[in-house]
């Protein structure tokens, strides 16, 4: 399921280029695909790591993805961040 959402996820956000993410269809399309995939993929790591009913091992990974995440959002400087495409 969670490689389902991956195409989904990819063109939303192809579509979504050029400012049309502004419009409320776009954008909460986007929402939903990207918590569709989020809950996909949050789901697999979750049987893959924990297999069953124990999920602190998938709950220990994801927290650490996402303080890395922060992290490195906070470390690199603005001017880096948002290179002109």
């Amino acid at each position: 399921a969670t490689a389902l959402t991956a195409l989904p996820l990819v063109l939303a956000f192809v579509a979504g280029r050029g400012g049309r993410l502004l419009h409320p269809l776009y954008y909460w399309g986007t929402v939903a695909v990207i918590r569709t995939a989020g809950t996909c993929a949050g789901d697999a790591l979750a049987h893959l790591l924990g297999g069953g009913d124990n999920v602190l091992p998938s709950t220990l990974a994801t927290g650490a993805v996402f303080a890395t995440a922060v992290i490195v959002f906070y470390a690199v400087p603005p001017r880096l961040r948002s290179a002109p495409v």
